[in-house]
């Protein structure tokens, strides 16, 4: 019987102890499962804020050239173009980058990228800026009472205007920085969103990177 006993003592221990290996492995498994899932879940939402900021700048990209190639290009090479242009309205809403989101950025060892991604939005608020005073400007070169209008052209605006040097000449300032406000920040754009699709190629690897293309500018000229 003791022997008996000894045998049975020594089966219960042994599957005691079996049980706690297989509940404390259980349990580190699914500890580890879940800080793998954690890190997954994490570099999802870090690719899709990447995503998201690729899309807001190329969005972007798209109102300023549409500005460039429908209002800029037809009169760029033109002398008189600040009296030949016509006011241009547009939706200011737009696809703003998600700045919160993608600060990992810099904590990933390339905090330039974050600094370029930020001087680029801005160069697009500058330049939407410039189009709202240039409009300004434009309507009251028009209503200016000491102006004479003549061969006003109903369906584009274009018009000889004769008024004071000191108006032409703001007028003037005010179109050349809207052409180089707009000239500036279109590459800027377009080249952030080229090293946004690097950055995803550097830093995550295995998911994939979609390269965003605007279109050919010398097609949309």
């Amino acid at each position: 019987m003791g022997a008996e006993n000894e045998f049975f003592n020594t089966t219960n221990v042994v599957a005691f102890s079996s049980a706690i290996a297989g509940a404390f492995f259980g349990s580190l498994s699914a500890f580890w499962l879940g800080r793998l899932q954690q890190k997954r879940d994490l570099r999802d939402r870090r690719h899709s804020s990447l995503l998201a900021a690729q899309h807001a700048l190329l969005s972007q990209w798209t109102i300023l050239e549409n500005i460039r190639r429908n209002l800029l290009e037809p009169l760029r090479q033109d002398p008189m173009r600040f009296a030949k242009m016509p006011l241009y309205y547009m939706s200011k809403a737009h696809c703003a980058v998600p700045f919160s989101e993608i600060t990992f950025i810099a904590n990933l060892g390339e905090p330039n990228l974050l600094q370029e991604i930020y001087i680029a939005e801005q160069a697009y608020l500058s330049a939407i800026q410039t189009l709202d005073l240039y409009n300004q400007k434009r309507e009251a070169f028009f209503q200016d009472k000491d102006a004479k209008t003549s061969q006003f052209d109903i369906n584009t605006g274009a018009a000889t205007i004769v008024t004071t040097d000191k108006e032409i000449f703001i007028m003037r300032t005010v179109t050349n920085a809207l052409y180089d406000q707009v000239d500036k920040a279109i590459p800027k754009l377009d080249g952030e969103v080229k090293n946004i699709w690097k950055f995803v190629k550097r830093n995550f690897k295995g998911m994939k990177a979609i390269e965003l293309k605007p279109y050919d500018q010398k097609q949309m000229g």
